[in-house]
């Protein structure tokens, strides 16, 4: 993986629903950490997790740009990767 993607914890908005209720729902806040993958005007896409098993496959969440409620960038220091 390399080390130059930018690792963001993203904060947004959730669909909640419930059927046969008298309540009012509302969406809920939720939040995802992870390396950016792809961030375009329609979503933004993250890697969460990696395998290390020699095969190219990945974790990963798209989160439509109407839904995010904030970017934190986060630091990573050099040793965030040594075992």
């Amino acid at each position: 993986m390399e080390t130059t993607m930018k690792l963001v914890k993203v904060t947004w908005k959730d669909i909640v629903a419930d059927l046969h209720t008298e309540e009012d729902i509302v969406p809920c806040e939720s939040w995802s950490v992870g390396w950016i993958q792809e961030d375009n005007d329609e979503y933004l896409r993250l890697y969460t997790g990696f395998y290390e098993d020699g095969i190219e496959l990945a974790d990963k969440i798209v989160i439509p740009k109407g839904c995010i409620v904030k970017i934190d960038y986060l630091k990573v220091t050099k040793d965030f990767f040594d075992d």
